[in-house]
């Protein structure tokens, strides 16, 4: 049986081993276009994964659209 991205987000605890957690905030409206430093969120993704968080919070449509990034972090 095969796991969906969003099962596997679910099924993954975002506090570490030691009670702490790092979580990137992406939640930023884009009501006056784009944000920068935000402009590829897939990199921004990356980025964040790179350099040790545990969680990203962030907007439905990117989690949507970047969820096999986001799946299993």
């Amino acid at each position: 049986m095969q796991t969906t991205p969003g099962v596997k987000m679910r099924n993954v605890p975002i506090l570490a081993s030691d009670g702490r957690a790092l979580i990137v905030a992406m939640d930023h409206a884009r009501a006056h276009g784009a944000i920068e430093g935000l402009e590829d969120p897939g990199a921004v993704i990356e980025a964040a994964v790179d350099g040790g968080a545990d969680a990203v919070m962030t907007t439905f449509g990117v989690a949507k659209r970047y969820r096999e990034q986001l799946a299993g972090r």
